[in-house]
C-alpha cells in the first residue's frame, strides 16, 4: 500500500504519515481545551505534533510544553519532536529533574520544552519559568491527572492565565467511573472529551487483529499448602478487625484494608492499627504466592523479617510455617506453575517473534530471567530507576533500543514497560499476572497488534484474584467508551446517548451511581468476590429470606444445580419460595449450571419449573456460572435502584425486642424512610401517633422529607384497607 505523508513546512519531509484522525483530532485541539481518548499505537504523539505546529504557525514567539509523566518518556517525546519538526533544533529541549538548576534555569527559555510535571511545578514555584508567554500546554497519560499528582497543581498556576492557554489532555484509556472522568477534566480545566476506540470508522484502516488466548493454570497442592497457611493467620488478623467494628465481614479486599488506614477509629488504637496494617501484609503476601512466584513470596518475607516492621509476624507459628515450607520448595527448585508454562510457550516461539512479558512485580522479573537465563532465549529485562537494582534512563533506552534492533526478542517489564514508551513492534504480549486497572489492560495491549496482527496470551491462577483482575480490567474497559459519550453530551448540552452498549440489560444503565446490595453471609466467598469486581457495593448480613436483596422488592434465592435438585427432594425449595413470596412483591429464583443431575428426571426437573412459574409467580433465570450470576445481580441491581429509585432493605429477620426497635420497625417500613430517618422521625413526633397525625406542612420541614415521603405517610396513615 502506496503510503500518503503530511507535507507541512513546520514538518521535516515524509516524516510523519497522513492519517485523517490525526489531523482531525489536531484541528479540535487548535480551536478548543480537549482531553483526547486514542487506543495506544494509533499516535497520539503525533497528534501532539501536529496540534504544536499549527501553533507555531500562527505565533512563533510563544512557548509549547509537552509534559510527560516519567523522564523516559519525555526524552521520548523530545526525540520525536526534534526528528519530525523543520525548526532549529536549539528551540527544542528536554527538561528533567536530572538536569542540574543552572542548566534548567537557561532552557525554560526555549520555544518548545518537554518536561515532567514534577520539575515544571518546582521551578514555577522557584520562578525560574514564566507562564506568561504559553500559548499551549499538553498533558500526555492525562488518567494521571487525580489527587495530588503534579499534573493538578501545574494547571492551578494556568488558572492565573485564562483563555490564553490552550489545554490538551492524551490518554490510551480513561477510568470507568464518570465521577473520575469528570475530576480529570476538572482538575485540569477542560470541558470536550474526543474519543477514538478500535471501532471508530476512521481508524479501523489502521487497527490490526489482535488475538487473546486465556492459559488457565490448576494451583498445585504445594503452593495451595503455603497459601491455606496464610489465609489462617490471615483470618486471625481479620477477626480481630470485625470484632472492633471495623469491618463486617470476613472477606475484605485488598483495596478496602488500605482505606481503612484513614479510619478515625485507629487513632491512638496501637492494637488495631497492627493489626489492620498485618492485614495488608498478608493479603498482600497471599497475592504473591496464588499469582506470581514461590521466590517473590521468599523474598517479601524475607524483607520483611528484616525490619521492625515484620516483627509481629515473624513471631506468629502460622506465618513462620508458610515461609519454612516456602524455602524448601524453593530450595527444591519447586516454583510456581506460571514460571514452566512461561517457558514452553518461550521455547516455541518463531526466530521472528517478539515478545513482552508483563509482570507487576520486580521480584517476578528476577525469578523468569533467572529460569530463562540457561536457555537459548535472548532476553533482557525492564524495570524502574528505584533501588539497588533499578535501570537508570540510559540503561531503559539501550535495552529498549536493543528490542528495536534485534539483539534479543523477549522483554521482561514491570509496569514501566506499559505506559506511553516507544517499545519496538512485538507480535506478542504475555500477562504473566492480571491486573484489576482498565487503563493498565489497554496499554498492556497497546504493546502489540501496531503495524501486523499480534496475539495476548493471558496467565491464569483459577480460583485466585487472577481472574478476578482480568474480568474486572475487560468490564472497566468497555463501559469507559461508552461513560465517556455520556460525559460529552452532558457537556454539550445533548440529550444523553441512549445507544445500546451490550447486552439486553444495558438499555437500563443510564448512571455510575453505585447500588448497594445485602448477600446472606453464607454465600460462597467466590460470589462475593464476582459481585465486587462489578460496581457494586456487597454488604454481607445474615439473611432469613433468600440469599441476595436487591431492593424493597426483589429478593433473590440462588441454586446451582446440584443444590436444586436436593433441595426439591428434601422438600427446602418450596419453603425457601413461599418465604420469599410472603416478604418481596417480586422474588427471583437463579438456578446456576446447565447440567441437570442424575437425581432428578428431566420430567421432575421441569415439573418444578413450571409450578414454581405458574403456582407461586417467581421468575426463573438460569445462569451458566457465577460470573453470569454476577452480571445479572448487576444489571437488575442497578435498574431497581438507580432507575426506580427504590431503596434495598431487610424487613424480616431476627424480630425486634423492645418497643422502641418495634417502632423504629414500623416506621422504616414506610418507602422512602431508612431506618436512620426512622429514627430521626421518631425522635421528633415522640411515637407514631403524632407521626401520622402530622400534616404534609410539618412533615417536609424535616429535613431529608420531601413531599413524595411525607404524602406517602399521610395515604398510609389514612388508607382505608382494602379486603
Amino acid at each position: 500500500m502506496l503510503i500518503e505523508y503530511i507535507e507541512n513546512k513546520l514538518l521535516k519531509s515524509r516524516s510523519i504519515e497522513k492519517r485523517q484522525y490525526q489531523i482531525t483530532l489536531a484541528d479540535k485541539c487548535f480551536k478548543e481545551n480537549l482531553l483526547v481518548v486514542l487506543p495506544t499505537g494509533l499516535g497520539k504523539t503525533t497528534v501532539a505534533l501536529l496540534t504544536i505546529s499549527k501553533f507555531l504557525s500562527i505565533n512563533s514567539d510563544k512557548q509549547y510544553l509537552f509534559l510527560a509523566p516519567t523522564k523516559p518518556l519525555t526524552n521520548q517525546h523530545y526525540q520525536f519532536l526534534k526528528n519530525s519538526l523543520n525548526i532549529d533544533e536549539e528551540n527544542i529541549i528536554s527538561i528533567t529533574g536530572e538536569d542540574p538548576l543552572k542548566t534548567r534555569k537557561s532552557n525554560w527559555n526555549k520555544k518548545i520544552i518537554c518536561a515532567t510535571p514534577q520539575i515544571a511545578c518546582s521551578d514555577i514555584s522557584k520562578g525560574l519559568f514564566k507562564l506568561s508567554n504559553l500559548a499551549l500546554v499538553i498533558f500526555d497519560e492525562v488518567h494521571r491527572a487525580v489527587g495530588n499528582y503534579a499534573y493538578v497543581k501545574l494547571n492551578s498556576y494556568l488558572t492565573s492565565f485564562p483563555n490564553q492557554i490552550r489545554i490538551i489532555g492524551l490518554t490510551a484509556s480513561l477510568p470507568h467511573q464518570e465521577v473520575k472522568i469528570k475530576e480529570i477534566m476538572k482538575n485540569l480545566s477542560i470541558e470536550k472529551i474526543d474519543i477514538k476506540t478500535n471501532q471508530s470508522p476512521d481508524v479501523i484502516p489502521f487497527i490490526q487483529k489482535t488475538d487473546i488466548k486465556w492459559i488457565k493454570l490448576v494451583l498445585p497442592d504445594y503452593i495451595n499448602k503455603i497459601r491455606d497457611y496464610i489465609k489462617q493467620a490471615l483470618n486471625v488478623r481479620i477477626q480481630v478487625l470485625k470484632k472492633n467494628g471495623l469491618i463486617n465481614t470476613t472477606f475484605v479486599s485488598h483495596s478496602a484494608l488500605l482505606k481503612l488506614r484513614t479510619d478515625a477509629r485507629l487513632s491512638g488504637n496501637k492494637l488495631l492499627w497492627k493489626e489492620l496494617l498485618n492485614s495488608i501484609r498478608l493479603n498482600h503476601a497471599l497475592n504473591l504466592i496464588e499469582t506470581q512466584s514461590v521466590y517473590s513470596f521468599v523474598k517479601y518475607f524475607e524483607d520483611l523479617f528484616e525490619s521492625w516492621k515484620g516483627n509481629d509476624l515473624k513471631s506468629d507459628d502460622t506465618v513462620l510455617k508458610a515461609y519454612n515450607y516456602s524455602i524448601s520448595c524453593f530450595n527444591n527448585q519447586t516454583e510456581h506453575p506460571k514460571i514452566n508454562k512461561l517457558k514452553d510457550i518461550l521455547f516455541n516461539l518463531k526466530d521472528n517473534d517478539k515478545v513482552i512479558v508483563f509482570t507487576s512485580y520486580r521480584a517476578s522479573v528476577e525469578v523468569i530471567c533467572e529460569h530463562l537465563k540457561d536457555t537459548q532465549i535472548k532476553f533482557e529485562r525492564l524495570i524502574g530507576k528505584a533501588g539497588k537494582t533499578g535501570q537508570n534512563q540510559k540503561k531503559q533506552a539501550s535495552v529498549l533500543d536493543g528490542l528495536r534492533n534485534g539483539e534479543f526478542n523477549v522483554l521482561i517489564a514491570t509496569q514501566i514497560g506499559e505506559e506511553g514508551l516507544d517499545v519496538a513492534e512485538c507480535n506478542n504480549v504475555i500477562f504473566y499476572d492480571n491486573v484489576p486497572s482498565a487503563i493498565r489492560y489497554v496499554q498492556r495491549s497497546g504493546r502489540t497488534g501496531r503495524n501486523s496482527p499480534g496475539k495476548i496470551l493471558v496467565l491464569m491462577s483459577e480460583g485466585t484474584r487472577d481472574e478476578a483482575y482480568y474480568w474486572s480490567a475487560i468490564r472497566k474497559m468497555k463501559t469507559t467508551a461508552n461513560t465517556i459519550k455520556n460525559i460529552d453530551n452532558t457537556v454539550s448540552g445533548k440529550e444523553k446517548n441512549k445507544e445500546k452498549f451490550e447486552g439486553p440489560l444495558d438499555k437500563y444503565v443510564k448512571s455510575t451511581t453505585t447500588p448497594v446490595i445485602y448477600v446472606d453471609s453464607r454465600e460462597n466467598i467466590s460470589l462475593v468476590n464476582q459481585l465486587k469486581e462489578y460496581d457494586i457495593a456487597v454488604e454481607i448480613k445474615t439473611l432469613s429470606v433468600g440469599d441476595i436483596i436487591i431492593s424493597e422488592d426483589v429478593v433473590i434465592e440462588r441454586k446451582k444445580m446440584e443444590d436444586f435438585a436436593k433441595s426439591l427432594i428434601d422438600g427446602r425449595l418450596f419453603k425457601q419460595l413461599i418465604s420469599m413470596k410472603n416478604n418481596y412483591v417480586k422474588p427471583v429464583l437463579i438456578i446456576e449450571g446447565n447440567a441437570l443431575l442424575g437425581s432428578i428426571t428431566k420430567a421432575s426437573y421441569y415439573g418444578a419449573l413450571s409450578s414454581i412459574i405458574g403456582d407461586f409467580e417467581i421468575s426463573i433465570i438460569t445462569t451458566k456460572d457465577e460470573r453470569e450470576t454476577s452480571e445479572f445481580v448487576y444489571y437488575i441491581a442497578r435498574r431497581e435502584q438507580l432507575d426506580q429509585k427504590k431503596d434495598v432493605k431487610i424487613r424480616f429477620g431476627k424480630k425486634p425486642s423492645n418497643i422502641n426497635e418495634i417502632q423504629k420497625y414500623v416506621v422504616a417500613g414506610i418507602p422512602g424512610i431508612n431506618n436512620a430517618m426512622a429514627d430521626k422521625l421518631l425522635k421528633k413526633f415522640r411515637n407514631i401517633q403524632n407521626l401520622f397525625n402530622a400534616d404534609i406542612k410539618t412533615l417536609t420541614s424535616i429535613d431529608g422529607v420531601g413531599n413524595k415521603t411525607s404524602s406517602k405517610i399521610k395515604e398510609i396513615s389514612t388508607h382505608d384497607y382494602d379486603e
